[in-house]
């Protein structure tokens, strides 16, 4: 223990998404306020208001770890890592350049806007006409839907991309 070196206060708020708000997309930038003294911030994001445990290792971050270098924002990697109309909670914490770790900030929340889901996706075959359609129902929650991408591979589990893969 040291009891010269004071720990970093906590960021006084959020900056985006703020408390309560509703954020069109799954994804965007995370940011809350500056804190004088710290040199590094440690976002976490939950499912669980008492923030038990983060949604996932990408949900844990130390932003010096990232492009945000230092920086009091994150960014979300990829779109599509939330579900659409559930309430979030995040938080964030300081660091202070003797590497002291201050208290959490207040836990805030927010929801994503965006499509769900299609349901009951269905292939029915016509076996006279030797084709298939696929079909499906909207989804039942989130914004509506104006169009749907199909991406389609013969290996199990693959990744979609707009472009081909080499």
């Amino acid at each position: 223990e040291k009891s010269d070196v004071i720990p970093p206060g906590r960021p006084s708020g959020p900056i985006f998404p703020s408390d309560g708000a509703e954020v069109a997309g799954t994804q965007f930038t995370f940011a809350w306020a500056t804190v004088d003294e710290a040199s590094d911030y440690m976002f976490q994001l939950s499912s669980h208001e008492d923030m038990r445990y983060a949604l996932s290792p990408v949900f844990e971050k130390l932003s010096s770890k990232t492009p945000a270098a230092g920086r009091p924002e994150w960014t979300m990697p990829e779109s599509g890592l939330l579900n659409p109309d559930q309430v979030y909670f995040w938080r964030v914490r300081c660091r202070n350049s003797a590497g002291l770790w201050g208290r959490w900030s207040e836990t805030w929340r927010f929801a994503a806007l965006a499509p769900a889901v299609p349901r009951n996706l269905r292939i029915d075959a016509n076996w006279d006409s030797r084709t298939l359609n696929l079909t499906w129902d909207a989804p039942e929650h989130g914004t509506p839907v104006s169009h749907y991408e199909l991406y389609g591979s013969d290996e199990r589990g693959f990744s979609i991309s707009r472009e081909a893969y080499e």
